[in-house]
């Protein structure tokens, strides 16, 4: 696909009201893969959150646990009628692990969420995108409705390259020529 093609499915996918399938832009080293989706955010001024998968830890998409008090659901926050809530032991909190979403996913407002470098990161780091891209949530974060995601590799190929980990199966039906 040429870039003009690529542009063209990212704008209409933007203009879609309804979620649609991500993007994968696969191709050699510098057609374009990643100054496509930042040209046609510059232009229609909309957030691009560029996300350099090869630079990431996992918890760095996926966020920290954090521990947190709650009230209590069984008991509604009252303890129980004698404080003997089996749950939370008469206090009418709980204390779970929420996890704390990274600043850099986006909130609000209208974008692309795009994940490049994605098979320069190690397998853990690809299954954590491939979770926020495919099932649009990871931990507690939500991927907002106005929020498209694509990806792109680092290399098309995995020949002649050290930094490229072989892709998982998860975002390919099969594997372009």
């Amino acid at each position: 696909m040429r870039p003009k093609a690529v542009a063209m499915a990212i704008e209409n996918a933007l203009d879609s009201p309804e979620n649609v399938q991500p993007l994968f832009l696969w191709g050699p080293p510098g057609i374009g893969k990643s100054a496509v989706p930042r040209e046609i955010c510059r232009e229609r001024k909309i957030n691009l959150v560029d996300i350099r998968m090869s630079l990431l830890d996992p918890t760095d998409l996926r966020g920290i646990p954090a521990v947190v008090d709650e009230a209590c659901a069984r008991c509604k926050g009252n303890g129980g009628e004698n404080k003997d809530c089996p749950v939370c032991g008469g206090t009418g909190l709980r204390t779970v692990a929420k996890w704390l979403e990274p600043a850099m996913l986006p909130t609000d407002g209208q974008g692309i969420l795009f994940f490049d470098e994605l098979t320069s990161a190690p397998p853990l780091q690809q299954a954590t995108a491939y979770q926020v891209t495919l099932d649009r949530r990871i931990g507690e974060y939500v991927v907002i409705p106005a929020q498209r995601s694509g990806a792109a590799p680092a290399r098309s190929r995995l020949e002649g390259t050290r930094s490229t980990k072989r892709s998982s199966t998860t975002m390919l039906s099969e594997e372009p020529p």
